[in-house]
């Protein structure tokens, strides 16, 4: 079913340096991130697998983590920090696609599973999220610290067609989990199908 970055959840990870449109703050009325995820043989240790996750309390983060045998979403705006969780029995070695929307409008989260609604109606949230300071990067398979762009908590995990959106792009997750081309990605990391071996930004 194609290539993807495998990570050894020891010291192997990817990161983008900092970037504005990869803040929520950025996006206007929706901010969406999804990706294809495949679990290691490890799902019990704390591990972050993508987003601009930093280990302690930061307005703007956000981001996926494992931890316990269950998948987070977490997030933090000026007034709270928040914590989505999967309504699944999570598995190792499985492929799972996860699709996270931030409804800005109507501050609202909603989380998607291999397409299914993980969290009926939406999370609401309070406050807003304000441009994470440019210190922060978005990392793939780890997190950073508070102070530095310092790699914390590998995952071992495969990680394949990561994209963020700023608009709502859940009434196509059927193609989206297809790997098709949507349109307006904000940002886009995929590992190319066959033997080329390519990875794309």
């Amino acid at each position: 079913n194609g290539r993807a970055l495998a990570f050894d959840g020891v010291d192997q990870y990817a990161s983008v340096a900092d970037n504005g449109a990869l803040d929520i703050a950025e996006a206007t009325t929706d901010f969406c991130i999804s990706a294809e995820i495949k679990t290691g043989s490890d799902i019990t240790t704390t591990q972050y697998l993508f987003g601009k996750n930093v280990t302690t309390t930061t307005s703007g983060r956000y981001g996926l983590l494992v931890s316990g045998g269950v998948l987070y979403f977490r997030y933090n705006s000026d007034l709270e920090t928040g914590l989505l969780t999967d309504n699944i029995t999570l598995q190792t070695n499985t492929k799972y696609h996860i699709c996270v929307r931030f409804d800005i409008a109507n501050s609202k989260i909603y989380l998607y599973i291999d397409g299914v609604l993980q969290n009926a109606g939406g999370t609401s949230y309070t406050g807003v999220y304000p441009n994470i300071g440019s210190q922060y990067k978005f990392y793939i398979a780890n997190g950073q610290d508070s102070v530095a762009n310092v790699g914390l908590v590998p995952a071992e995990c495969q990680l394949h067609d990561v994209r963020i959106y700023h608009k709502d792009i859940t009434s196509n997750l059927t193609e989206l989990m297809a790997g098709e081309k949507l349109g307006d990605e904000v940002a886009w990391w995929y590992c190319e199908d066959g033997d080329s071996g390519w990875v794309h930004d």
